[in-house]
């Protein structure tokens, strides 16, 4: 009876899905019944499957139904609401309503119409529902996220044309709120794929301008001109925290961490040097103060190995100083 329908409803689907499932929002409440039409159609094709099972009671089935969707709405975060026409779907993993259905056989039990086949048929419905309204739903935050690459894509074009470093800012932006998107996918392979499209953009473009300011920071460096070599690679951990890497997991912001410390080190170096010219001239009190100078600096470095190294031996080199006082 449902074949004819049935099969249209599932080609114009697939059409819609090939040309940009979008397009099943966009045109507004028609295609949304279509949608709900042929949602129709699918769960009373299944039912059917149900009745060829040969279970007579089929009075307790939307019992069951009910039962079952009611606890996976409730209990194990499924989401299915239609509110103005868009519609927001059920979805989580299998292995929670596989660990669901285990679970509750004997609540199933006790509404007199539970048996492994009847468990099994449900699962499989379940299942093919899922993945179905899942597929459509990734497809249609997949096509928020296109254009939202494409306008940061043309944003670094105008950057490479000699924009100011704000389009540069823009385009981060917008490659972030394309990545917020990708987030909200249901777990899947397309989802891992897509939100690693979008944090390679963001790195990518967050990288190009660190860039700038590390080769400014190490020109500044060879001149001695300390202050403003940090000044730069500040701006560049600047941009490093807008990389898209997990918490405490950002390589960037490791290496420009100990680049600063390096400047730093650099910096102390030319200050005990000078310090060490005033303990050669017997002026032990002025070496001391310099030697102070430098420790303050310190202050100023990541916590490191490397820093606490500098740290001791500076306060090595003023303890030897204070000791020929003494």
């Amino acid at each position: 009876i449902y074949s004819r329908p049935l099969n249209y409803l599932i080609n114009k689907l697939l059409q819609i899905s090939n040309e940009s499932v979008s397009i099943l929002f966009k045109k507004g409440s028609n295609n949304v019944r279509l949608y709900l039409q042929y949602n129709n159609f699918l769960e009373r094709m299944d039912r059917d499957e149900f009745w060829d099972i040969g279970i007579d009671n089929l009075k307790y089935l939307k019992q069951i139904e009910n039962k079952l969707f009611e606890k996976l709405l409730i209990t194990k975060g499924f989401v299915y609401r239609i509110e103005n026409d868009d519609p927001f779907f059920i979805y989580n993993t299998m292995d929670n309503i596989e660990l669901w259905i285990r679970i509750d056989k004997n609540e199933i039990k006790e509404i007199g119409i539970y048996n492994q086949k009847l468990s099994k048929k449900m699962l499989r419905w379940i299942k093919k529902k899922i993945r179905l309204i899942t597929t459509l739903e990734n497809l249609f935050l997949n096509d928020r996220i296109k254009p939202l690459i494409e306008k940061g894509k043309k944003v670094l074009e105008q950057e490479k044309m000699g924009k100011s470093f704000e389009t540069n800012n823009l385009a981060i932006n917008i490659f972030r709120r394309a990545l917020d998107i990708a987030n909200t996918m249901v777990n899947s392979e397309r989802k891992e794929r897509k939100i690693e499209e979008v944090r390679n953009f963001i790195n990518n473009t967050c990288l190009a301008r660190i860039k700038v300011f590390k080769d400014k920071s190490f020109q500044f460096v060879v001149q001695k001109k300390y202050d403003d070599a940090i000044r730069e690679l500040y701006a560049a951990l600047s941009i490093a925290k807008n990389m898209a890497f997990p918490e405490n997991h950002n390589p960037e912001l490791v290496n420009l961490k100990n680049l600063v410390n390096n400047v730093y080190s650099a910096m102390i170096e030319g200050i005990i040097n000078k310090g060490n010219k005033l303990v050669e001239q017997k002026e032990v009190q002025g070496a001391i103060n310099i030697f102070n100078k430098a420790l303050s600096i310190t202050k100023k470095m990541y916590l490191t190995d490397e820093m606490e190294k500098e740290v001791n031996m500076i306060k090595s080199l003023i303890y030897e100083r204070e000791m020929e006082i003494n």
